[in-house]
This record gives C-alpha cells, structure tokens and sequence, in this order.
C-alpha cells in the first residue's frame, strides 16, 4: 500500500498543502531510524497522479520535469530531497516553504516595499541565469511558483513546462498562464523561451511593486496582446510617486513587447536598481559555486548539441547524395531506353 511504501522511505504525511487534476502536494515529516517522526524536518511531497494525466504530459513534460530536477541545484530554487515512483504514480519530496507562494504573500501583506523587492526579484534573476546558463527555460514563472522561505528569501518552483533548449533553439508550445505569456507566445509564434521567461519575471515584478497585474484583460488573448503591443500598463498615480524611476525603468524594459529589445538576464542582474543596494552586486559564495557549475553544464550541453546536428547534417547529406546518384541511375536508364527504342 501507498502507507507501508511513504513508511519504508521514512515519510509521515502531515496534511495536504493543495491539489490540482493530476496532482496533490503534502506537508510531510521525512525521519530515519533514529529520529522520532514527530520531531522529524518537514518537506513538501508532490504526489503525481500519470493515470489522470494526458500523454503529452506522460511522454513530453514529465520527463522533461524530472530530467531538470535531477540536474539543478541553486540557492534560490526549491530543493530536491527525493524522488521515487510506484507504479502510475511520481512522489517528488521537495523543500518545505514555510511562508507559502508569493501571490499568497501578497494578497495577505499587500504592497511589498521596494527594498523587499528588490531583494526578491535580486534573487529570482540569479536563479534564472543559472537556468538560462545552463540551456534551461523555465516557461512558466509567476508569483504561484516563487515559494518564500522562514527566512524572507525566495525560492523558484514547479519545472512541469521547463526544458533544455539549444543556444538558436525556439520554442512552440504554449505554456504558462496567459497573464504572464509575452505577445510572441500570445501571437503562437515560435518564440526565443529565454526571453519569454523575462517577461513573465517582469509580470512577478510589477505584481511586488504594484499589487495587481499589470494589464487589465486577464482572460481575452487578443485583448490583452493588444494591450500588450500598446504597452498599456498601468501604475496607479500613488505608486508612480512612490517607485524610484530605476524600478520603473526595469519594468519598462522587461515588459517590452518586441523580443529583441527585452532585456536579458544580463542586463538586469547589472541594472541601476539592483545596484542600488551594494549586497546585491556580487553573488554569494553559494551563488558563485551554482553558476561556475551552471557555465559547465551548459557548455557540455552545447558541445552535445553541435555533435548532433553536425551528425544530422550528415545523415541529410549522405540522403541528398544517394538521392541524386538514384536520380542520375535513372536518368541514365532513361536515356539508353530511348536510344535503343531510336535504333
């Protein structure tokens, strides 16, 4: 039973935490033999339900999810414990986030300071270089999936439409939630993720320094992409007083609707308004290791990735020569038929 397997693995389910069509996620206590179960660290338990699930989810995503949970470790992305499965079913024990997601936080406390979110937004951007570095797109950020920690830090969550993607590669699928996809996803073109991820970081920051989203349609596609290209956003009089025209600067410029002239993660990591508060300007030593990890990964991966399309040149290569020496054979044969048939 799923009772004695949670049991042999040291888990002591708590309470349930949420739940969606395909998935629940329990706060659990995960002990060993020599820890009593009531004094055990808590976790978070993703249980996955594939019987509930689409085949894309069971064949594409999921596999891709857990491929990127395996590899990945950084301060600012929500832990790993364990992973396991029993039958149709995936348990993924993760970090326990104490102070629950940032929409919660927000509905709950309201404005967060521009100091806060700052520091915030500071620590998601060093999260998504490590990504991006990499060749990871997340492709679905959004206050939802930023967890907050006992201490007040964040941590990035839920890689379900994250994959590793070449250094020209575009995307096709949508993914994520309308309110924080770009006009390119919008408009189902194929897409660079990596800036598609930029803009939804620029949706969870307007949503910390303005509280509410930053363009009015919410569920119309067209609508929205129309106030998207216009750049429609709106912050309301009291705040443009109070932000610093350098939080208002980074706004503008992630939330630009033309791909190319988005920021990228480089450019507001380096930004006037995280430079505004010198800790921020160097990474921790716990950063540092992440990325010089994260440089390697993506330049293996990159190397991988030349191999097999220079391999798949050759295949089509090798195709297109037999093609024309098929086409020359019978050209020849032709021509003989028509020479013997003249005589």
């Amino acid at each position: 039973s799923e009772h004695n397997l949670l049991t042999n693995k040291g888990i002591q389910l708590v309470e349930l935490l949420g739940e969606g069509s395909y998935s629940k996620v329990y706060l659990c206590r995960k002990y060993d033999q020599m820890t009593d179960p009531s004094k055990a660290p808590v976790i978070a338990m993703k249980i996955v339900d594939t019987s509930k699930t689409s085949t894309d989810y069971i064949n594409k995503f999921l596999p891709r999810e857990l491929s990127v949970l395996l590899k990945i470790r950084h301060p600012h992305i929500i832990k790993l414990y364990l992973l396991f499965q029993r039958k149709n079913k995936f348990y993924i024990c993760m970090r326990y986030a104490e102070r629950g997601d940032l929409l919660e936080y927000v509905l709950a406390h309201g404005l967060i300071t521009e100091n806060r979110a700052r520091y915030w937004t500071s620590q998601l951007a060093k999260a998504i270089e490590y990504l991006h570095t990499m060749n990871i797109v997340h492709r679905d950020i959004k206050t939802e999936n930023v967890l907050i920690t006992e201490c007040f830090n964040v941590k990035l969550c839920d890689f379900g439409f994250s994959r590793f993607i070449g250094q020209e590669e575009m995307s096709s699928t949508f993914c994520g939630s309308i309110s924080y996809s770009p006009p390119e996803v919008l408009q189902t073109k194929s897409y660079d993720a990596k800036k598609s991820d930029m803009w939804s970081l620029g949706v969870v920051v307007f949503v910390m320094l303005v509280k509410r989203l930053p363009f009015i349609e919410t569920e119309n596609p067209k609508l929205l992409l129309t106030e998207q290209l216009q750049k429609s956003y709106v912050v309301p009089p009291k705040m443009d007083q109070i932000l610093t025209q350098y939080s208002k600067k980074v706004i503008k410029h992630l939330l630009e609707p033309i791909p190319k002239k988005r920021w990228g993660i480089e450019e507001l990591i380096t930004s006037q308004w995280l430079a505004m508060d010198f800790r921020l300007k160097c990474r921790t030593f716990a950063e540092s290791v992440a990325y010089d990890q994260a440089k390697k990964t993506g330049e293996e991966y990159a190397s991988q990735r030349r191999k097999e399309r220079e391999d798949e040149e050759k295949v089509k290569k090798r195709r297109r020569t037999w093609s024309q020496r098929k086409y020359d054979e019978e050209e020849e044969e032709t021509q003989e038929k028509s020479a013997n048939e003249s005589q």
